[in-house]
């Protein structure tokens, strides 16, 4: 009878702990993370990109308002020079201009699968870079609302 009443608590708590940690629908979970190869971000995706199913999933994750915020933005040329990995052709500073992007405070707001027109399936992480909390990472350089999208293996959480 102990045992029994033991693991009915056990299984309690862990699946409160399971739950807690997902958060509930459409609360924005952000982990800070950092990317691994620069090369492979996304900045801009025409407006048709989006199918339902991915925007369902999306939306589940950060809610409708901030997923209207983020799709405004993903087709529109709003990344500065200053971060671009590319500046007319591709950089010969990469692995400096890398970590200098890394020392930017980057949070993975959402994962979503993308299947391209070929049938391969990604997995993605839509990434939001807030310009408050970047302000100092370069005194010359403004940004509004700013998502890079990359697959999920080249982003790596920090540690808290």
């Amino acid at each position: 009878m102990m045992r029994r009443t033991v693991l009915i608590c056990l299984l309690v708590v862990l699946g409160t702990y399971c739950f807690a940690q997902q958060g509930p629908a459409g609360e924005m979970q952000q982990n800070k993370v950092r990317i691994t190869n620069w090369k492979r971000t996304v900045y801009r995706f025409a407006p048709d990109y989006w199918d339902n199913k991915q925007q369902d999933e999306i939306v589940a994750k950060i809610g409708q308002e901030e997923f209207e915020k983020m799709k405004a933005f993903a087709d529109k040329p709003v990344v500065p020079a200053e971060m671009s990995m590319i500046s007319g052709k591709a950089r010969k500073d990469s692995v400096a201009q890398s970590e200098r992007l890394n020392r930017l405070n980057i949070y993975r707001i959402a994962t979503y699968t993308h299947v391209s027109k070929s049938g391969k399936v990604f997995e993605m992480a839509v990434l939001h870079v807030p310009y408050e909390e970047n302000r100092a990472w370069d005194d010359q350089v403004k940004w509004g609302p700013l998502y890079f999208f990359i697959e999920n293996r080249f982003v790596e959480e920090m540690q808290k």
